[in-house]
């Protein structure tokens, strides 16, 4: 199987995951401005985990910044200098159950399941790759080289700034 049949057969799979049926949170304004409900900082491993699993609970209102730019994203393309990722290749993580999201399904997509046999340790650029893809096949709205400067109160508001980017957070329900 190519990754791009991995990739329809991820989307065809989370047509049938649809509980909740419903957004989990109304929309909320505050001054004729629309507020987000969650701000996740970081859109590396989990970042994009956290991403995945609010928009499996059908919280889907959300913004997610990084400062680095798209693919440099956590250490594994940087700086990471292990050969092999330390976690078992088979260990699960961020597929919340999802077979076809599953490191091993993309792996044996892209490099065929003996090479899964055979390996033993994941390379960290792989990581990065399958990562990229997570975000791809899931579409995941990531704002690159977007930083987080600033939060702080308003009233019942948080305002963050992120490049100048302001994001309103309303705790709670109305």
């Amino acid at each position: 199987m190519s990754v791009a049949k991995l990739s329809s057969r991820v989307r065809r799979d989370l047509t049938y995951l649809t509980e909740p049926s419903r957004e989990w949170t109304a929309p909320r304004y505050r001054d004729g401005a629309a507020a987000v409900d969650v701000l996740v900082v970081g859109a590396g491993q989990g970042g994009l985990a956290v991403a995945f699993g609010l928009s499996r609970e059908r919280i889907t209102n959300i913004r997610i910044v990084d400062r680095s730019t798209r693919g440099a994203e956590g250490p594994w393309r940087r700086f990471a200098r292990m050969k092999g990722l330390r976690t078992r290749k088979d260990a699960g993580c961020i597929d919340f159950g999802v077979p076809s999201l599953t490191l091993r399904a993309y792996y044996e997509a892209r490099f065929g399941c003996r090479a899964w046999e055979l390996c033993e340790k994941v390379p960290p650029t792989v990581w990065r790759d399958y990562l990229d893809w997570y975000r791809d096949v899931l579409e995941l709205p990531v704002e690159n080289d977007t930083e987080l400067v600033c939060v702080e109160g308003d009233g019942d508001t948080l305002l963050a700034e992120a490049n100048g980017l302001m994001v309103r957070l309303l705790p709670g329900q109305p």
